[in-house]
């Protein structure tokens, strides 16, 4: 199994364009553009996506709240 399938199989973690997001971490999630969306995690880091990521980003985000 590669990194990014280890990642992917993880329950709390997403792999955004540019870095790994813990989802615990996230406190908002912009807008999607038609270049990216960014999402803002506690201590002021800043994540960024692309459009492509935006929905697969908030399935995964929702199933982590809903199973909190």
């Amino acid at each position: 199994m590669n990194v990014e399938q280890r990642i992917e199989n993880l329950p709390d973690v997403f792999m955004l364009a540019s870095g790994i997001v813990q989802l615990k971490y996230v406190q908002d999630i912009g807008n999607v553009n038609e270049v990216n969306f960014k999402v803002g995690m506690a201590g002021g880091h800043v994540a960024h996506g692309t459009p492509e990521q935006y929905k697969p980003f908030l399935e995964k985000y929702l199933t982590w709240l809903e199973n909190r």
